[in-house]
């Protein structure tokens, strides 16, 4: 029965246990094969005799056993060997009285599969924290953690990872060779650092936390430089005595390797290069260092415990690659911001500069060009116009730059009041309508508050004074006047689309339009677009949709057509001019309201820019808030008139700058010949 068996059983026959075992049963013993057959129990399985003794003893009762995944620790090839087994003791009953003459014992070898579940373990529990490290530090942390769990010592006894550091010339750390190798000074050496240890202290001998790499190696007992060479793995066996003999020669005490489960030292060491990816490619890699493993003492070093220890060390370096990227990413962006705020601040103080001068000449150039008596010579004239002109750009340039620099450093001072928003705007456009249609434009203006008609419209207000729209007039000029311009710029034929009217948002249609950035494709046969629009709600919000049939944005310019300095390559309208700040100076200035700006474009046939202001002014800084209403419906009635009044002269002033410099793009007599290579003014 047991002989014509294709599954491992092993009978142990009679009172002393004699083995007796068929094929499939011989890797199990290993080298003790054939000398055990025939031998008994005690002389085969001495070792593990104290664990399997008490089953024995039950079966020769007449009680089978079963075992399931158990350690047994064996000596089969020549080291106690940490295994893994599944197997049940059934007695045979061969007496005629009834008595157990034997145990009959099928078994499975189940190391592989535990040691692959265990390991399996570690490699999880690195992947699991890997993905959320924001720095090399973290990341060397977070390893240390995982390799220094109790669970998780059984396969690394012991890890050491050094890493490159470059040159120390102005770091904190110590500076001696951590070897005792004299105290050599490191500057312009290649230095490694003790980045990850478990298992063993660092700082000892046998673990320096700094390491000078040069041509000669004895100062440390690793051969990391070897490694770093030849840029692969290095097997050091028998690494206790080897260390001790290095300790000893170098005046220091022994350390004790430390086995993990075992008492025993490893058997072997593995030394494994390290390599972390510089991009996404996996063949852009270069050496970060050198990672040290501790072998299980009670484990050979297969081809199943080499791979491991390789997908431990992919599995490092994935990590720390991926912080490194981050952390690269970061010191990017950070440098990105500093350069912003240093053109900011450039700017800024040019500005300054530049407003003082410019303000005192438009006054005599305005007098000049005003003057009757005696009348300037008509060559003067267009002279002195041409001078106004640009005088004004510059002034407006110059007034953007300022403006932004105030929003970088949170020291705009806004002013916002309730106002007839629609009359104001509608004022604004009309100042552009000159310039458009001499372009052989066309301008469509739907400017509509749908409340005009509503004779219950003033009670409604007293119930819920957030109906009103409350702006700073300054900053909405600047709004129109950028979205204006910039269509008029970029529209070389086909038609302007100008659009303000109070629309109802409900909270869902909030949170989406947040969250997503469509892209619309644009006809230009239609006049409009259509507003949301709920006849059973109250308006919400006041939109502004300014639309034109010209040039357009390409799809990968437009997460960033809001972005300060930046200008849409590859993209020509009426003028190379410009600086880039006007759209992000809009997003700022509407988000200073509380509202939102966003942009539909398909290039080629034109582009819609959207800027949504939520009504009242709960959500508006109450200090900043200036409060026109009063008790008297009449009074309240007249401030606003009064006040309207003010705004449409206040915006006619305001808005000279912006419609002299796009007046000025269709001025053959001010042509600017282009560098066409720089896109720049020669």
């Amino acid at each position: 029965m047991v002989l014509d068996c294709r599954f491992p059983m092993v009978l142990f026959w009679e009172k002393h246990l004699s083995v007796i075992y068929n094929d499939s049963y011989i890797p199990i013993f290993g080298n003790k094969h054939p000398w055990v057959l025939g031998r008994t129990c005690h002389e085969a399985w001495g070792e593990v005799m104290p664990v399997v003794q008490p089953m024995f003893d039950q079966v020769f009762q007449g009680k089978a056993t079963w075992s399931e995944n158990s350690i047994l620790l064996l000596e089969r090839f020549g080291y106690i060997e940490e295994a893994y087994f599944t197997w049940s003791y059934s007695p045979i009953r061969y007496h005629e009285d009834g008595r157990v003459a034997g145990v009959l014992t099928p078994i499975t070898e189940t190391t592989e599969r535990v040691l692959a579940e265990r390991r399996i373990k570690v490699l999880k529990e690195l992947g699991d924290f890997g993905t959320s490290t924001r720095s090399v530090d973290a990341a060397c942390a977070g390893i240390e953690r995982v390799l220094t769990a109790p669970s998780n010592n059984s396969d690394l006894p012991f890890a050491l990872v050094y890493m490159a550091r470059s040159y120390i010339n102005n770091s904190d750390d110590d500076t001696s060779d951590g070897g005792g190798g004299g105290g050599t000074e490191m500057n312009d050496k290649v230095v490694y650092k003790l980045a990850i240890t478990s298992g063993l202290e660092a700082g000892t001998p046998a673990t320096p936390a700094i390491v000078a790499i040069n041509q000669t190696e004895g100062s440390i007992f690793w051969p990391i430089h070897s490694v770093l060479e030849s840029n692969e793995t290095t097997v050091i066996d028998q690494p206790q005595e080897k260390i001790n003999a290095f300790l000893e020669r170098s005046g220091n005490a022994p350390v004790p390797l430390p086995g993990g489960l075992w008492p025993e030292p490893p058997r072997s060491v593995v030394l494994m290069p390290l390599t972390i990816n510089t991009t996404s490619s996996s063949l852009d890699q270069i050496q970060a260092g050198v990672v040290i493993f501790g072998v299980n003492p009670r484990r050979a070093l297969d081809e199943q415990y080499s791979n491991f220890l390789q997908l431990v060390t992919r599995q490092m370096s994935s990590i720390i690659s991926a912080a490194m990227a981050y952390e690269a990413e970061k010191k990017q962006v950070e440098a990105l911001a500093a350069l912003d705020r240093a053109k900011t601040a450039f700017f800024s103080n040019v500005s300054h500069e530049f407003r003082t001068p410019l303000t005192l000449m438009l006054g005599p150039l305005e007098d000049a060009l005003r003057s009757i008596d005696p009348p300037l010579h008509p060559a003067h004239q267009g002279k002195l116009e041409l001078v106004y002109r640009n005088s004004l750009r510059l002034l407006k340039l110059v007034n953007s730059l300022l403006d932004f620099s105030r929003l970088e450093a949170k020291r705009t001072q806004a002013h916002f009041r309730r106002c007839d928003l629609f009359r104001a705007t509608a004022d604004l456009v009309s100042m552009f309508q000159t310039a458009i249609e001499k372009a052989g434009l066309e301008l469509v203006v739907d400017i509509v508050n749908k409340d005009d008609d509503d004779q219950h419209q003033h009670a409604a207000a007293d119930e819920n004074r957030d109906e009103g729209i409350y702006v700073d007039l300054d900053m909405w000029e600047k709004i129109v006047s950028n979205l204006l311009s910039n269509a008029f710029k970029y529209t070389v034929e086909g038609c302007i689309f100008v659009s303000l009217r109070k629309i109802y948002l409900s909270p869902s249609s909030l949170s989406s339009s947040a969250s997503t950035s469509p892209t619309t494709a644009i006809s230009p046969s239609l006049p409009c677009l259509p507003h949301p629009h709920h006849p059973h709600h109250r308006p919400t919000h006041v939109q502004l949709v300014v639309r034109d049939t010209g040039v357009g944005i390409p799809k990968q310019s437009l997460s960033r057509v809001f972005e300060r300095f930046y200008r849409v390559e590859g993209v020509h309208g009426r003028s190379y001019e410009g600086t880039g700040i006007g759209l992000a100076l809009t997003l700022e200035l509407a988000k200073l309201h509380g509202g939102t700006a966003n942009v539909d474009s398909v290039a080629g046939e034109g582009s819609t820019f959207t800027v949504t202001l939520p009504l009242g002014h709960r959500h508006l800084p109450q200090e900043h808030v200036d409060d026109m209403t009063s008790s008297s419906s009449s009074s309240s009635l007249s401030q606003q008139q009064q006040g309207a009044t003010r705004d449409a002269t206040r915006i006619s002033l305001l808005g000279n700058a912006y419609v002299a410099e796009a007046s000025r793009w269709m001025d053959d007599d001010d042509d600017v010949e282009i560098d066409n290579k720089n896109n720049y003014p020669l």
